[in-house]
């Protein structure tokens, strides 16, 4: 039988918190748009108009693009973006409203079993999209070629820096030789070597984003973007995210 109690007042207060949270991330996504927008014809236009260096050779500045002032200009652009994004928060600009944590409702913080397999899909996906053995069939590319070179001259006995030039820090080359005269050389190890640092990269940016942004949709957002950015089509280790933490 229907009870004749009065139902009690219905609480819109969840759907509202909702809507503020959508409201913030659609507010956050707009100004990561502008930013970019403003970004992208910076960078290909301030470079072009500041006078190249005529004693350094370079690609870029054989078609008139300064590759120092280009550098510059991301430097003070993504200043001035991060000041912006502090001032907006410090005003409550980002904020979802009332009470309300941007990051997202409760419960939204991932677990540790989440956590984990959040990280295990993404290394499976670097392994697969850098598949050594798949690799291995039409390399070298690019500037695989320059540390495969490398290292078959380290696995001949040549020392870098005094039998052969080499542009980057001793980190970047020794460690990889210890790898091969561990598994043999061969240009499938080198991938072999490099997935490893790729699968790295991405998975300490993963963890960064798990801690401060617990909510999935936009962490995965988030971390996409970044990936597009990091991303290694040269395959060589100067292009991975890790050689800036290495000397």
């Amino acid at each position: 039988m229907d009870s004749d109690q009065p139902a009690g007042p219905v609480s819109f207060a969840p759907v509202g918190r909702s809507l503020a949270i959508v409201d913030s991330g659609r507010r956050t996504a707009t100004l990561a748009g502008l930013f970019f927008a403003g970004f992208i014809p910076l960078l290909l236009l301030v470079p072009t108009l500041v006078p190249t260096d005529p004693s350094v050779l370079s690609a870029a500045g054989v078609e008139g693009y300064n590759t120092t002032a280009a550098y510059r200009v991301a430097l003070l652009w993504c200043i001035a973006g991060l000041g912006i994004a502090f001032a907006a928060a410090r005003g409550g600009r980002l904020g979802a409203g009332d009470g309300v944590v941007s990051a997202g409702p409760p419960g939204a913080t991932p677990s540790a079993g989440q956590r984990w397999l959040e990280c295990g899909i993404v290394a499976a996906i670097i392994v697969l999209a850098l598949w050594p053995p798949f690799l291995v069939r039409y390399g070298p590319y690019i500037e695989d070629s320059i540390f495969a070179t490398a290292l078959h001259r380290m696995d001949g006995g040549m020392v870098p820096y005094r039998d052969f030039e080499f542009l980057y820090g001793p980190l970047m080359l020794v460690p990889a030789s210890w790898f091969m005269r561990a598994v043999g050389y061969s240009l499938e190890h080198y991938y072999a070597y490099l997935t490893g640092f790729e699968v790295m990269q991405y998975l300490v940016l993963l963890a960064f984003l798990q801690h401060f942004i617990p909510e999935r949709r936009t962490r995965v957002v988030v971390f996409v973007i970044l990936v597009g950015l990091l991303m290694n089509p040269l395959l060589g280790l100067n292009y991975n995210g890790i050689r800036r933490l290495l000397p």
